[in-house]
């Protein structure tokens, strides 16, 4: 039996070439069953999301729970609490729809999506389609088209190759992660070129349903601007602090609202609004409202006396002989003190 070798070749709709024996035949590969697999196409080079499983910024303490749950509860106020749907894309669908959102706004990525879906019927298609031109003008609307379909012909020729086995009747498929641990998703997707840490945290949280914070323009902008990273903070750095510190029940609600806000408010939009204004910005102020917050808590926690009955920590530890407490103290750096002489008192 005479044996066959794989070449790497340069990303093409021609480039599935066998060396047999001595002599160079090129042979197109068409075939629906999988006699041999494509050859390799080119990876990230020593890429790893190891590096994002802890917060780059110890020293930042914030979002706690407490202030995560206040934005979520001020947040779905104005705009309704989301939920997620019932109805799941395709991992691969995901996946090419998160390269298409890259650098342009969700209407136009959608329409470049839809486009692609309608050119061609599967991703088969889409693969032996590459080099044809084809590819790129069905998503030519939402820019770096060449790049954009690059990247995609590679994921698809990766998974035809490393796993073909996984591909029923050799169309690419990635529905095999559903079954695999968070850890293996994220070191098996950032391989790819045209993949980082957002498009990978979009996928886990919407398409495989885990508890990931992703971080696109409009979360980080808010982020900094409550100042839950460092203004010099990049998008990876801010996805690992975010990732880390955020409550995992609350990281869906939290991305969702702050991506819907960031869209909505003119004082919290990066740049013009991409959707109507829904009213105004009850993230203004928040840390005066925490500081609200967090007196009233305190203040209110009941005590016992000698007397058998209660008062409250705020009239027991400021001395004030069990008599209720008329005022509220007017401004924020009073109850900033008056928190402070709490915490002395245990």
């Amino acid at each position: 039996m005479q044996k066959i070798n794989l070449v790497k070749a340069e990303p093409s709709h021609v480039a599935n070439q066998l060396l047999l024996g001595t002599g160079e035949v090129p042979v197109q590969y068409t075939s629906k069953v999988h006699s041999f697999p494509p050859p390799p196409m080119p990876l990230k080079n020593g890429k790893s999301i190891e590096k994002h499983s802890a917060t780059p910024f110890p020293k930042y303490l914030h979002p706690d729970p407490e202030e995560v749950k206040l934005v979520v509860s001020l947040l779905s106020q104005l705009h309704g609490r989301p939920t997620r749907g019932e109805h799941v894309f395709p991992v691969l669908d995901s996946i090419v729809r998160t390269i298409l959102s890259q650098n342009t706004t969700d209407k136009i990525s959608q329409k470049a999506f839809m486009s692609l879906k309608t050119s061609f019927p599967s991703w088969r298609d889409v693969y032996e389609a590459y080099g044809s031109g084809r590819i790129e003008e069905a998503i030519k609307c939402g820019g770096l088209a060449e790049l954009k379909a690059k990247n995609i012909h590679n994921i698809l020729a990766y998974l035809l190759y490393e796993h073909f086995r996984r591909c029923p009747d050799g169309e690419p498929s990635y529905e095999w992660l559903r079954n695999e641990s968070t850890a293996f998703c994220k070191a098996e997707l950032i391989k790819h070129n045209g993949i980082g840490p957002k498009t990978i945290s979009c996928v886990l949280m919407f398409n495989l349903m885990r508890d990931e914070f992703p971080v696109d323009t409009h979360v980080l902008h808010i982020a900094k601007m409550l100042r839950w990273v460092p203004s010099t903070a990049s998008a990876e750095q801010s996805y690992a602090h975010l990732n880390f510190r955020v409550t995992s029940s609350l990281k869906y609600p939290l991305h969702v609202l702050l991506v819907e806000h960031g869209k909505r408010c003119p004082r919290c939009a990066k740049r013009s609004l991409q959707l109507p204004q829904e009213g105004p910005c009850p993230l203004q102020n928040l840390h005066d409202k925490l500081l609200d917050e967090a007196y009233s808590k305190r203040t209110a926690e009941p005590l016992g006396n000698q007397n058998g009955t209660t008062t409250s920590k705020r009239e027991c530890d400021l001395g004030c002989n069990m008599l209720p407490i008329k005022t509220e103290p007017e401004t924020p750096v009073k109850r900033r003190k008056v928190l402070q002489h709490l915490d002395m008192q245990g």
